[in-house]
């Protein structure tokens, strides 16, 4: 089972949800809703995570598999009708991992 903790919106509560055992780290990118988050969170967060799980970079998804526990935590960014250029704008930009269309 992984275990996805959402509306994650610092950097500090990234590391808390990691170290509770999460195999990712959600993020809302929704205009509008309480939990969405700014760049500059969303990079804070990136950051975090990346720094507890020991890594310096995007981790290549495509095609892997995800299984619990097998890998450092994922930063998982949530998207509601907004434009794939949108999209792939903030995972270029704030370096999120995996992308999950709402």
């Amino acid at each position: 089972v992984l275990v996805k903790v959402c509306g994650v919106r610092c950097g500090e509560d990234a590391v808390k949800v990691c170290e509770a055992g999460a195999d990712l780290v959600g993020t809302v990118w929704v205009e509008g809703r309480g939990r969405c988050v700014s760049k500059e969170q969303g990079k804070e967060i990136v950051e975090a995570v990346r720094r507890f799980g020991e890594r310096r970079s995007r981790r290549p998804t495509k095609g892997v598999p995800l299984k619990a526990g097998s890998s450092p935590p994922l930063v998982v960014g949530v998207f509601q009708d907004q434009s794939a250029e949108y999209i792939n704008s903030i995972v270029e930009e704030v370096g999120i991992d995996l992308v999950q269309l709402h």
